[in-house]
C-alpha cells in the first residue's frame, strides 16, 4: 500500500490474537506475501517487545502492548507513507525509545511520515519538520529546531506549559 495509518484507537479485532491482528492483511495476499511477512514478523515482535503477548487477544494485554501491535502492523505492510497518530501515547520511556529507534530506522529507508504527537522530546528527535496547531490552524511550521526556538508566542506558551507539566 501506499498508506498505512496507524489511528489512537488501534482497531484491533478482539477475537484475534495480536499476531493475527497484524497478520490479518496479509490473509487477502498471496502466500508469498504472507511467508515474507511471517518472516519479518518474528523480528519485528522481538524489536518491539511483544514475545511475550504476541499470542494473547487485546483485552489481556497492556495498552502499550496493543499500540505496539498496530505499529506492527502498520510496519509489515511497507507503506510509503505512514501516518501516526498519538503514537507514544500509551507507552512508557523506554518502549518510547523502542517505538523511536524503529522510525528512525524507517526514515532511514526513506519511508515518509506524518506524526501527530503532544510528546515534544519524541517530535524534536523524529521530525524533519514540524506543524504547530492550535484550534485547527497551523500556527507555526520549520524545521524541527522551532521546538527550541519558537516564534510565535502560542508555540511559546506551549512549550513553556510542557515544560511545567513535567
Amino acid at each position: 500500500p501506499k498508506v498505512t495509518v496507524v489511528f489512537q484507537d488501534l482497531y484491533l479485532w478482539p477475537h484475534l490474537t495480536l499476531r493475527e491482528n497484524i497478520l490479518l492483511p496479509f490473509r487477502l495476499n498471496g502466500a508469498s506475501d504472507r511467508q515474507v511477512a511471517l518472516q519479518e514478523l518474528e523480528d519485528l515482535t522481538h524489536r518491539l517487545g511483544l514475545e511475550e503477548c504476541i499470542d494473547r487477544r487485546p483485552h489481556e494485554v497492556s495498552g502499550g502492548e496493543k499500540q505496539r501491535t498496530a505499529v506492527a502492523r502498520a510496519v509489515l505492510l511497507h507503506p510509503k507513507y505512514l501516518l501516526l497518530d498519538e503514537i507514544t501515547s500509551a507507552l512508557d520511556i523506554e518502549q518510547v525509545a523502542v517505538v523511536l529507534d524503529l522510525l528512525a530506522d524507517l526514515k532511514a529507508l526513506n519511508m515518509a511520515m506524518i506524526i501527530v504527537s503532544h510528546h515534544i522530546e519524541f517530535a524534536k528527535r523524529v521530525s524533519d519538520y514540524v506543524y504547530f496547531l492550535d484550534d485547527g490552524r497551523i500556527v507555526e511550521s520549520g524545521p524541527s529546531a522551532i521546538l527550541e526556538n519558537p516564534k510565535s508566542q502560542r508555540l511559546v506558551q506551549f512549550l513553556d506549559f510542557v515544560k511545567k507539566a513535567r
